[in-house]
C-alpha cells in the first residue's frame, strides 16, 4: 500500500492508516460529525483530496460551529496561497486527508 489516510482531529491529534482507497463515506461523515465537503489541497508537493465537515463553521440549530482545526487549515491554507496571511480560511472540525488516494 503507497497511500495513507490522515484522520485530522480538532484537538490536534492525527491516526494515520495504510490504505489504497478512501474509507467509507458514512465512516468520514462520523469522523467530521456531518455531511462531507471534498477540497483539493497540495500535501507534500501533490495535490490529494482532504475531506471536511460541509457545515463545520455555521451555527445549527443543535450545535455551535464546530472547533478549528489548525493542521488542515493550514493544509488548505497553503493550497490556496494564503498560509501566512492574516486571515487564513480556516477549516471546522475534524477531517480526513487522503493522501495517493484516488478519488473519482
Amino acid at each position: 500500500m503507497k497511500g495513507k489516510i490522515h484522520w485530522l482531529r480538532a484537538d490536534g491529534d492525527e491516526v494515520i492508516d495504510p490504505a489504497d482507497r478512501p474509507p467509507q463515506a458514512q465512516t468520514m461523515r462520523l469522523f467530521v460529525e456531518g455531511e462531507l465537503e471534498y477540497v483539493w489541497v497540495l500535501f507534500d508537493g501533490e495535490r490529494t483530496c482532504m475531506v471536511v465537515n460541509e457545515t463545520g463553521a455555521i451555527r445549527m440549530a443543535d450545535r455551535k460551529p464546530l472547533p478549528v482545526n489548525m493542521a488542515a487549515s493550514k493544509i488548505y491554507a497553503a493550497a490556496n496561497g494564503r498560509l501566512g496571511a492574516p486571515d487564513i480560511p480556516r477549516i471546522h472540525g475534524n477531517a480526513v486527508l487522503l493522501e495517493k488516494i484516488h478519488v473519482d
